[in-house]
């Protein structure tokens, strides 16, 4: 193995997302006190199973890039069916995160949920509204009523008094 088997898009990708998961799972044990005040399952383990299982996929990515060897294609087609559907979701996540403490786990889990379903074409919007409330519900029974994770109530409804 020389040293242009590790010139390969899927080797340096995967270090990459191995990185990032062992990040993630360094700053989910910041949540272990959360477990305590609450009495469950603590918020550290769905971000820490997650990150397990892309660092699992990740050593895949590796042993596969040194099987190619040297392999820096990469082709970025703006006219590509997905392309913009890849990228506003990409989009549409980061802005999930961004806005979850001032809006709140309902209203923006809700909005992401019908934003996604109707940009995917899965259902038509009044049905898409059913099944983003439903599926919000959901994870809202799962994560905060069994297993006792706390979601952000949102810091615009305690500058309206709600």
């Amino acid at each position: 193995m020389g040293k242009k088997s590790f010139l390969n898009k899927d080797f340096v990708a995967g270090i990459l997302l191995i990185l990032f998961s062992l990040w993630v799972i360094a700053e989910a044990q910041e949540f272990r006190a959360a477990a305590e005040r609450f009495r469950g399952i603590s918020p550290a383990l769905f971000p820490t199973l997650l990150s397990l299982c892309i660092i699992l996929l990740a050593l895949l990515m590796i042993i596969r890039g040194l099987r190619k060897g040297y392999n820096w294609d990469f082709a970025l087609d703006l006219r590509k069916k997905y392309f913009y559907l890849t990228l506003g979701l990409v989009v549409a996540t980061i802005a999930y995160g961004l806005t979850m403490e001032f809006l709140g786990f309902f209203l923006v889990t809700f909005l992401y949920s019908l934003l996604f379903i109707i940009w995917m074409r899965g259902a038509p919007p009044f049905r898409a509204a059913i099944i983003a409330f439903a599926a919000t519900g959901l994870i809202y029974l799962v994560f905060h009523k069994l297993m006792l994770v706390p979601f952000p109530r949102g810091e615009i409804f305690e500058m309206l008094g709600m």
